[in-house]
């Protein structure tokens, strides 16, 4: 009886560790061209009437609309997964965004400026909205 446990014992541990090796992890088989990609961001502030700055350069005032731009390419990601004799390979596609954050300050003179970092990720667009709270 104790042998039969053992040998049952002993299958359980050669099944478990040959399924946790059956998939490997993921590699980086191929990338496509990138693109551009554009989010309209609209930018609002109370009080309106703040100066708006991006990445350092002056915009406008807000309330405004911004047209941002950034790049995007498709990456292909894979892994082997086998079991047993049966051996395949399974493909993942993962988005890339590049240069897709921004740094957002928004001023106003009387009132406590605020920075936002804002990452898109393909959004047709966005808003924003900033309260500036009054200097005391």
């Amino acid at each position: 009886m104790t042998t039969r446990r053992s040998l049952t014992l002993l299958a359980l541990t050669v099944v478990i560790l040959t399924l946790s090796t059956c998939a490997r992890s993921w590699y980086r088989v191929r990338e496509e061209e990138s693109e551009r990609v554009r989010t309209e961001v609209k930018i609002f502030s109370e009080p309106p009437g703040a100066d708006v700055n991006i990445n350092g350069k002056h915009i406008g005032a807000t309330p405004i609309m911004v047209p941002m731009q950034y790049r995007y390419r498709r990456v292909i990601y894979a892994r082997e997964r086998s079991y047993a004799v049966v051996r395949d390979t399974e493909e993942r596609m993962i988005p890339e965004y590049i240069n897709n954050v921004f740094e957002v300050t928004v001023t106003k003179p009387g009132y406590e400026g605020q920075v936002h970092h804002l990452q898109l990720r393909g959004e047709k667009d966005m808003e924003i909205h900033v309260p500036l709270p009054k200097k005391e």
